[in-house]
């Protein structure tokens, strides 16, 4: 099969992930606008995003066969706990009588999240500040992750001559800079 068989190929395939995964997010979005009900999934797409970093990267472990499967089932625990946390959290801080007649009837008028409920009723505004200085400040680090999880696809990609050579020049630590200005 020649290079620009090959190419086409992974076109293709890319395409087509890629309208699976907005056919997905099309479902999530439907099931939100005839349910009216909060959906969370559309962060499940997001997440198993994050979860192929751990892949793209693998390249940068000392020891792939131990840290990876460390990686996954250590991101797994982690977000699992912080799930369950907040969840046991938010339903602490509520009372049972407000959700009794279902999700769709709390109105908590201080805050429209409700994390910053919990703070708010909690008694700790500063913390509300600190969480509004999060969510300003962590899309940055997710920012970051994809970045040098594209830049070492694209330095993947040029070594098997699906983009430039320049691409592959790296620096004296190892990182392919031109492959990250690039993604």
């Amino acid at each position: 099969m020649s290079e620009s068989e090959v190419f086409m190929q992974q076109v293709i395939l890319g395409l087509s992930n890629g309208m699976i995964i907005a056919l997905v997010a099309l479902g999530y979005t439907m099931v939100y606008g005839i349910v009216e009900l909060i959906n969370f999934a559309h962060g499940d797409v997001f997440t198993l995003g994050g979860f192929r970093i751990i892949g793209d990267l693998a390249g940068e472990a000392k020891n792939p066969a131990k840290d990876i499967p460390f990686a996954f089932l250590m991101s797994t625990v982690f977000a699992l706990a912080l799930y369950f946390i907040v969840q046991l959290a938010f339903l602490g801080a509520l009372d049972a009588s407000e959700y009794v007649h279902g999700w769709k009837n709390i109105a908590i008028p201080q805050a429209n999240a409700p994390f910053l409920a919990i703070l708010m009723v909690a008694g700790l505004p500063l913390m509300v500040k600190v969480l509004y200085f999060d969510a300003v400040i962590s899309p940055g680090g997710s920012c970051l992750a994809y970045v040098g999880s594209t830049g070492r696809v694209v330095y993947a990609a040029a070594q098997q001559r699906f983009a430039w050579n320049i691409l592959l020049q790296l620096n004296k630590q190892g990182v392919p800079v031109l492959a990250l200005v690039f993604s």
